[in-house]
C-alpha cells in the first residue's frame, strides 16, 4: 500500500507528465483555461469576500453541467465530430455565461 505521501506525489507526477504532453496542444489549454475561469469563480463564493454558501452550491451546479458539457465537446473535436473553432467560439461563450451566473447570484 502506499502512503498519503506517496499518493500525493505520485499526483504530483502524473500532473506534470500531463502538462508537459500537452502543453502545445491548443485544445487542452483552451478547455484548461476555461476550467480555471469558473473554477475561480465558484472559489471567489465559497470564499471570498462575498462568500456565500447558497449561491456557491448554485454556482457548482452550473459548473458540473459546464465540465460535463467541455468533456463532451472536447471528445468531439478530438474525433473531428466538431470543429475546433466551433469549440473555441463556445467556450469563450462559457466565459459570460460564467459571469451572468455570477451577477445572478449575486
Amino acid at each position: 500500500m502506499c502512503s498519503d505521501e506517496c499518493r500525493k506525489k505520485k499526483a504530483s507526477t502524473t500532473k506534470k507528465e500531463y502538462d508537459e504532453r500537452t502543453k502545445d496542444d491548443k485544445l487542452e489549454k483552451l478547455h484548461e483555461n476555461a476550467y480555471q475561469y469558473w473554477y475561480n469563480r465558484l472559489r471567489m463564493l465559497q470564499k471570498g469576500k462575498r462568500a456565500n454558501a447558497e449561491s456557491a452550491a448554485a454556482f457548482n451546479i452550473k459548473f458540473a453541467d459546464f465540465r460535463k458539457e467541455a468533456k463532451k465537446r472536447k471528445s468531439m473535436v478530438k474525433r473531428r465530430e466538431m470543429d475546433f473553432t466551433d469549440f473555441s467560439n463556445w467556450i469563450f461563450q462559457q466565459y459570460g455565461e460564467a459571469d451572468k451566473i455570477i451577477s445572478e447570484l449575486q
